[in-house]
């Protein structure tokens, strides 16, 4: 199988000379800025990346049209080693970053470039396995790597900054095991851990603070790993963990552990949250590893869990969401590939496989989030 990304280019397969080219003029600004420069388990075959460019650069299409989408290579994705991708961003220029086991990568519409660590440039990336990527709001992208800490990449001077443990130092970044970032209204960055539960930079200060797990004690993280963070439109913090779903108010203290009690049958007990995501309407949508996906109403905490099986979602980890229309979330599984639902009442309306015997088909069945 080749390791070449895709795009998608239109949605009608049966007729690919009626299929427009992808719109590439929200990347030519970044383009300018990228194009002098040199070149240089959750995974996502780099084909995969069809999932991500379809919802940004698919076409609009009338409501209730459910033909395939139809899905392209991305030039250059050939040097991208390995066909890897561990995650995915947009920053605000339009440039899109993908993370690999192999460095970072950003696509300007036309090409890749790959920036890789160098131990003899400590203006270099630490680390070349990519963990989380956080555009934020003042321009910089926040790097979580395997091995390095945090790296952040400024733009302007096309240089890294890093973060990193430092023994004693409890304003340091406390644990290398970095796997979700968000930006909260203050511009302050949440960092969730596999190891150390939570942490939080201050953008004032410059330093962090650690919320370390007290599984069972009241208004504590209950978990040392959390996978996925969200900072909802009233500035809330949202935390999936491995022990179910939290939230901390924007002002509070008081980490809540939300329908996660045991005795909820329907609720997040023992359960891995993957992934979670703010649709329009501003209910959540949330992803588990292995029970399948829910949607909470964030005012009234009415869950309603997604069904799976015949006439539900093709697989019960869900990894990811997306919303390129208003009347559909696209729901991304880590081996059924994507479910199109109605974003009103969770709904599968289509199914997105992939199929070798098809052109243009999804690669992979097997998606992480975008």
């Amino acid at each position: 199988m080749e390791s070449s990304a895709q795009c998608v280019a239109g949605t009608d397969r049966a007729r690919p000379e009626l299929r427009p080219r992808a719109r590439a003029s929200r990347f030519e600004a970044a383009r300018r800025d990228h194009g002098s420069l040199p070149y240089d388990h959750c995974v996502k075959h780099l084909r995969a990346l069809a999932l991500l460019l379809c919802a940004w650069l698919s076409p609009p299409a009338p409501a209730h049209d459910y033909v395939q989408p139809y899905f392209e290579t991305v030039p250059g994705s050939d040097a991208v080693g390995n066909g890897i991708i561990t995650i995915t961003a947009q920053d605000s220029r339009g440039l899109l970053w993908f993370g690999t086991p192999e460095g970072l990568y950003s696509y300007d519409g036309h090409r890749l470039r790959a920036l890789r660590a160098d131990p003899k440039n400590p203006a270099a990336i630490n680390d070349d396995y990519i963990r989380a990527l956080l555009p934020h709001s003042d321009g910089h992208l926040w790097v979580a790597t395997q091995n390095g800490g945090i790296s952040v990449y400024d733009p302007v001077s096309d240089r890294f900054s890093h973060h990193r443990p430092r023994p004693g130092d409890p304003t340091a970044l406390p644990s290398l095991a970095t796997l979700a970032l968000a930006e909260d209204p203050d511009g302050d960055v949440w960092v969730g851990f596999g190891n150390h539960g939570l942490a939080r930079w201050s953008h004032t200060s410059g330093s962090f603070q650690s919320f370390l797990p007290q599984p069972g004690a009241p208004g504590r993280v209950q978990h040392d790993t959390v996978r996925s963070l969200l900072i909802d439109r009233r500035g809330d913090l949202w935390m999936g963990t491995g022990n179910g779903l939290q939230r901390l108010r924007r002002g509070s203290t008081h980490f809540e552990h939300l329908l996660s009690e045991p005795e909820r049958a329907e609720g997040f007990a023992r359960q891995y949250v993957y992934a979670l995501f703010e649709a329009q309407d501003g209910r959540l949508w949330i992803g588990t590893q292995s029970h399948g996906g829910a949607i909470l109403d964030p005012l009234t905490l009415h869950l309603k869990r997604l069904p799976d099986g015949v006439g539900g979602l093709s697989h019960p980890w869900i990894s990811g969401f997306t919303q390129p229309r208003p009347e559909q979330i696209w729901i991304h599984t880590y081996g059924g590939g994507i479910d199109i639902v109605d974003a009103s009442d969770g709904r599968v309306l289509q199914r997105v496989r992939s199929d070798p015997s098809m052109p243009g088909s999804l690669a992979l069945d097997r998606l992480t989030a975008p």
